[in-house]
């Protein structure tokens, strides 16, 4: 999803159809589609590792530190590689649990991905974690939604 990313810093709007649940282990999820749309801000991506947090508690994909830790391990293998980027995450999360199924990235920064759905008119705010590992070779984990 880095193209979604560089096509939204330019302010292109272009469509992706994210590919969910293509690996063969993880949770299988369908596939959402998303909408680029300029962002005000996107956060720059660290490159540092760290120790996972004592405690956590996820949302979607995920809701516990064992299963995204299971989770990153397949993402490392080659698996379900859509799950290393916030806004990919964020779409699938959108479509499969509330029932957003086109949705128009709104804003991009940090761990929280701004979605609307044109047809409704519906914003939602969604926040993520990577709970493992951080930095690029990171899972995404929705924490919240509002």
């Amino acid at each position: 999803m880095r193209g979604l990313r560089a096509a939204t810093l330019a302010g292109a709007a272009s469509t992706v159809v994210l590919l969910v649940g293509c690996g063969t282990k993880g949770p299988a999820l369908p596939a959402a589609s998303v909408t680029a749309a300029p962002t005000t801000a996107v956060a720059a991506e660290s490159a540092t590792t760290t120790t996972p947090p004592a405690a956590f508690t996820g949302l979607w994909p995920v809701k516990d530190l064992a299963a995204a830790t299971r989770l990153q391990r397949d993402v490392d293998s080659g698996r379900q590689p859509w799950l290393l980027e916030p806004e990919s995450v964020a779409a699938a999360y959108a479509s499969s649990q509330l029932d957003m199924k086109a949705s128009v990235l709104v804003q991009a920064y940090g761990g929280t991905v701004v979605l609307r759905e044109p047809s409704t008119g519906r914003v939602v705010t969604i926040t993520e974690v990577q709970p493992v590992k951080k930095g690029p070779g990171g899972i995404w984990v929705v924490t919240a939604s509002r």
